[in-house]
């Protein structure tokens, strides 16, 4: 028995790196993670920041309105029209 456990224990590094890629690829094939409270809370957390940047950014615009028209010589429904777009793509 002494030489079976020899011959386990003397393992090329090949083998090993070998081993290891099988392990990672089997850990790929398991089922996701249960989400847990802090990742949910988390993304809530985010969510909620990103909603209030986004409100007072079009405050922001809403307020700017009547100097954008001035500034760019347009109507009231052209300057409506462009801030919807900026607000449209995020920005």
């Amino acid at each position: 028995m002494s030489s079976d456990a020899s011959h386990t224990n003397s393992r090329t590094p090949s083998v090993q790196q070998d081993d290891a890629a099988a392990r990672s690829e089997s850990d790929s094939d398991r089922s996701p993670e249960v989400l847990t409270t802090r990742h949910i809370v988390s993304v809530l957390a985010v969510l909620v920041v990103s909603a209030l940047i986004m409100i007072l950014n079009e405050t922001v615009l809403s307020v700017a309105i009547p100097d954008i028209m001035n500034d760019f010589g347009i109507g009231a429904a052209t300057a409506q029209w462009r801030l919807f777009a900026v607000e449209g793509v995020g920005g």
